[in-house]
């Protein structure tokens, strides 16, 4: 199979790898094929499953707990984006939750 885990982490708030402040970085990431049983990822106590290719999804990346697992005979292929706040970056961050699903 094509099982993995990422364990639970969580970056150091505090870190300057990007040489920006941590809180002004956003993540990204593009689902790139449909969800199958076995794959989720976990932001802090929300389960994100059964997503649709090219559904995509960002969270408060330096400051929520976050894991992934696929546990399916598939591979998970995603596009992972990691860049700086913009205006409309803040204004869909502002309106995120379990709920709200975007797609490209």
């Amino acid at each position: 199979g094509h099982g993995n885990v990422n364990g639970e982490h969580n970056p150091d708030p505090d870190s300057d790898d990007y040489g920006y402040d941590p809180n002004d970085i956003v993540r990204v990431t593009v689902m790139l094929e449909d969800w199958e049983p076995g794959q989720f990822i976990l932001y802090g106590n929300t389960v994100y499953q059964q997503w649709r290719a090219g559904e995509y999804h960002f969270f408060d990346w330096p400051n929520v707990p976050h894991a992934t697992a696929n546990a399916s005979r598939s591979i998970r292929p995603t596009i992972q984006i990691t860049g700086r706040k913009t205006d409309k970056t803040r204004f869909l961050l502002e309106r995120a939750g379990p709920e709200v699903r975007y797609f490209v």
